[in-house]
């Protein structure tokens, strides 16, 4: 087994994570199809991508292509950007951002609450989802009560801005 955070980085590097994030979103759009075909119906799928995606090839025209081969709407292919990439190039991705919406896909903003957390990020940008990071989430039950107070009024926030929000394993 073969932890993500050992393998992305060099294909981060190297500019091949974008070939990788295609195949698996073209493997998410079979699986669709097979159960589409099955008379099984279909869920929301998300697949993350990373901001330089995007900067290699138009992922998300490619990504809507496939769809479309394959007779599935786009609502059930959920684009996850981590918060981490707005802050390496913000206007880059609300341009991203607003091609997803634009053409059916859903987005979520994946980590929230990590490291590099703004509410510029949820004041600019549109998100269909805000997933709250796991560890940020952890801080409840360290008895953190600004932790818990923060979380809360996010959680409002989300509630009021018709945002929904997701909370990172607490499978």
């Amino acid at each position: 087994l073969l932890p993500p955070d050992q393998f992305i980085p060099i294909l981060e590097d190297e500019g091949m994570l974008w070939k990788l994030d295609l195949y698996m979103g073209q493997q998410i759009i079979q699986s669709m199809r097979k159960k589409q075909q099955k008379g099984i119906p279909l869920v929301p799928v998300s697949i993350n991508l990373s901001e330089r995606d995007f900067t290699v090839c138009d992922m998300i025209d490619k990504l809507a292509r496939r769809m479309d081969e394959a007779g599935i709407e786009r609502k059930y292919l959920v684009i996850e950007i981590t918060e981490r990439a707005i802050g390496r190039d913000p206007e880059l991705l609300k341009q991203i951002i607003e091609e997803c919406g634009n053409s059916g896909f859903r987005v979520w903003l994946d980590d929230f609450g990590s490291e590099y957390s703004s509410l510029n990020i949820l004041s600019n940008y549109h998100f269909d989802v805000i997933k709250l990071d796991q560890k940020f989430l952890k801080t409840m039950q360290k008895g953190n009560q600004k932790g818990k107070l923060l979380i809360a009024e996010i959680l409002d926030f989300a509630k009021k801005a018709d945002i929904t929000a997701l909370a990172e394993g607490v499978e």
